[in-house]
C-alpha cells in the first residue's frame, strides 16, 4: 500500500512539474459598454466581431501564419468612443507571458475614429518555431495593459503559427551570368551571319 501511495505521489509531482503543466496565459478582460474591436485582419486572421461577453473573445481556434524574418500589417479596426488606444502583443519566445522585449506593438494611440489602424509586425530572428499566442487590446484613454481587467475597453485573443525563414532564392554567381550572356551573343552572330 505504501508503494502505491508513493507511486501516484511521484506521478503527481512529475505532472505538475512537466514544462508548460501549470503555465497558462494571463487572464485580461474589459469593459465593452462604450468601445469594442470590430475586425483584427493578420497573415490568414480576417475575424469580424461585436461586443464580447465580458470584454473578451477567445479566438485562439483562428490562427495567422507567419514566417520568421517577414513582415505582415496587423491591421485593427474598432467601434470608437473618444481617445482609444489599441496594443497588440505576440508572444514569439512561447513563454506565456507578453513581458519581453519585442513582444508589444502599438497599433494607435489616442484615436478617435474607427480605422482601420495598421502596424507592420516583423517576425523576429529568435521567436519560437511553432503555434503561440498573439492578444488584440482596446482601452479607452490610455495604453491597455497585456493582462489583467480594466474598464472601457476589450481583449481578443488569437493563435499564430510561427515558421522558419523562407529559403533563400540561389543567386548565380556574376562569372555564370557573364558566361550564359557571352552564350547567347555569340549564338545570335552565327545566326545572324549563317549561310548555307
Amino acid at each position: 500500500m505504501k508503494f502505491l501511495g508513493f507511486s501516484i505521489l511521484v506521478a503527481v509531482i512529475l505532472v505538475l512539474c512537466a514544462p508548460g503543466a501549470l503555465a497558462a496565459y494571463p487572464e485580461s478582460n474589459g469593459n465593452h459598454a462604450y468601445e469594442w474591436i470590430t475586425n483584427v485582419n493578420f497573415s490568414g486572421i480576417d475575424q469580424t466581431t461585436g461586443k464580447e461577453v465580458d470584454g473578451y473573445g477567445d479566438y485562439t481556434n483562428i490562427s495567422a501564419s507567419v514566417s520568421i524574418n517577414t513582415s505582415y500589417n496587423l491591421s485593427v479596426t474598432i467601434d470608437c468612443d473618444w481617445g482609444e488606444y489599441v496594443t497588440a502583443w505576440i508572444d514569439w519566445n512561447q513563454d506565456e507571458d507578453f513581458n519581453d522585449t519585442g513582444e508589444e506593438f502599438v497599433v494607435v494611440a489616442d484615436t478617435e475614429t474607427d480605422g482601420p489602424h495598421i502596424v507592420p509586425i516583423a517576425v523576429p530572428e529568435g521567436a519560437t518555431i511553432g503555434t503561440t499566442r498573439m492578444r488584440v487590446s482596446l482601452k479607452c484613454s490610455n495604453a491597455p495593459p497585456s493582462y489583467g481587467y480594466f474598464g472601457f475597453g476589450e481583449v481578443e485573443d488569437y493563435s499564430v503559427q510561427v515558421s522558419g525563414p523562407a529559403p533563400p532564392i540561389p543567386e548565380l554567381p556574376t562569372a555564370a551570368l557573364f558566361s550564359i550572356g557571352l552564350l547567347l551573343l555569340v549564338g545570335y552572330v552565327l545566326r545572324k551571319n549563317w549561310r548555307p
